[in-house]
Parts: C-alpha cells; sequence; structure tokens
C-alpha cells in the first residue's frame, strides 16, 4: 500500500501524465486483478474495478492483491 501511494507521489512530481495497473499473473491471481491489468488512466484520475465499478486511485484492490501501478512513458 505504502509503495503504491510513494509511486503516485513520484509520478505526479515528475509530471508523468499517465499510469498503468499491473497485475502478477499466477494461479493465485484473481478474476478481479486479471480484468484490471493493463488499465491506464491518466495520473490523477481513479482506476475503475470493472466487476464492481469501484474506484480506486493505486493498488491493492484487496486484501494480499499483489498489483502495482506504473507510470506509462509517452513519447511525443
Amino acid at each position: 500500500r505504502l509503495a503504491n501511494q510513494g509511486v503516485q507521489q513520484n509520478l505526479e512530481a515528475l509530471k508523468i501524465e499517465e499510469k498503468a495497473w499491473h497485475a502478477v499473473p499466477s494461479d493465485r491471481t484473481c478474476e478481479r486483478c486479471l480484468l484490471m491489468d493493463g488499465q491506464v488512466v491518466k495520473t490523477n484520475e481513479m482506476f475503475i474495478d470493472p466487476t464492481t465499478l469501484e474506484e480506486k486511485f493505486t493498488p491493492p484492490l484487496h486484501a494480499f492483491c499483489r498489483c502495482f501501478e506504473t507510470g506509462v512513458n509517452v513519447l511525443k
């Protein structure tokens, strides 16, 4: 949780415009996390859980969640 909050602060400080949600695919990864995998939003926007329509600013999605976020490098 704290690591993802730190990533969010760094994205904002570096003025990175977009962020992506990443799941860690394995036999333990839940369907919700797999559906979130690859979702890209503006850095200051919320991710949307497609199964519940719940908004999440950063991972984790649930207890023991291994998801993480990264900045999206947009070359112009």
